[in-house]
């Protein structure tokens, strides 16, 4: 599709948190989320020693909910875990937070980094010796500026014995398709597909498990409220795309999200399959 000037909706934390939340609201995936396979949660416990604080780097961990399952199965294995967040958006930190005063996740030791993965990377002190057992990435890899360098990094901060987790759209799902369409739209280009070929570049070994994962999208044209608003916003990654995108565009986008998506008795549901990507060191 043709460019035109815009705004990214990574651009407007607080904006980007409401659609979010709408678009969660709009996910057909019960049962189908992945989650640690429990021989990767052996692999991390085998390999720590008695008393050892377990530490888990989560990065934009958004408000908490995917992530802090993760955590939670962690702790059934190992009950002293010390959590670190990065997350630059400050309403989805005071999400997460309020999830972490619940039940099990109460009883671990959390720090709290309002930052991006950048800042974070450049601020830490004494890089080399402040390591973690896990790394959770999820669905955030797309919006960190240079994807082969983040990966190396984060490699690099893993602890021997330890696991990197993370997950992305795959690389057919027909949202990625749909997002990248968007000239200018380089974050959602990443996807399952260019983080494996980052991995094979450097021969750093990896598993991989799909799941599916769809998207209700029966609504988002038919309806001008603000909750059609923000699910087009964030399908586009565009900040009021009704409101500024040229009319030629915004006609392909519609067209192209109805071509896309699959009739499922009465709603019209967009795939958005996700690849949980593991690295084991």
């Amino acid at each position: 599709m043709a460019s035109f000037k815009h705004v990214k909706l990574s651009e407007k934390l607080a904006y980007y948190v409401k659609s979010f939340d709408t678009f969660c609201s709009k996910l057909a995936a019960e049962g189908t989320y992945p989650f640690v396979r429990s021989e990767d949660i052996d692999h991390v416990i085998n390999a720590l020693e008695d008393r050892e604080t377990l530490r888990v780097l989560n990065i934009g961990g958004g408000n908490g909910y995917s992530d802090s399952k993760l955590i939670s199965e962690l702790h059934k294995r190992h009950p002293l875990i010390r959590a670190t967040v990065v997350e630059p958006a400050s309403a989805f930190i005071q999400q997460y937070q309020a999830l972490a005063t619940k039940d099990a996740l109460s009883r671990i030791t959390w720090d709290w980094r309002e930052q991006t993965w950048e800042n974070y990377w450049e601020s830490r002190e004494g890089k080399e010796s402040c390591k973690f057992h896990v790394i959770l990435a999820i669905h955030s890899l797309y919006y960190v500026d240079d994807l082969e360098q983040s990966v190396l990094d984060l490699v690099s901060c893993l602890e021997e014995g330890g696991l990197l987790v993370v997950i992305l759209l795959t690389g057919d799902s027909q949202f990625a398709r749909l997002a990248s369409s968007i000239a200018g739209n380089c974050h959602i280009a990443t996807n399952s597909r260019t983080l494996k070929s980052t991995l094979d570049k450097h021969r750093i070994q990896f598993s991989e498990v799909t799941s599916p994962l769809d998207i209700d999208v029966t609504d988002c044209w038919s309806k001008e409220d603000g909750a059609s608003q923000h699910l087009i916003d964030f399908l586009s990654h565009v900040v009021d795309f009704r409101g500024t995108a040229p009319p030629d565009v915004l006609s392909a986008f519609k067209e192209m999200t109805e071509r896309l998506a699959t009739r499922k008795g009465e709603r019209l549901m967009l795939d958005a399959s996700v690849s949980t990507v593991t690295i084991a060191t």
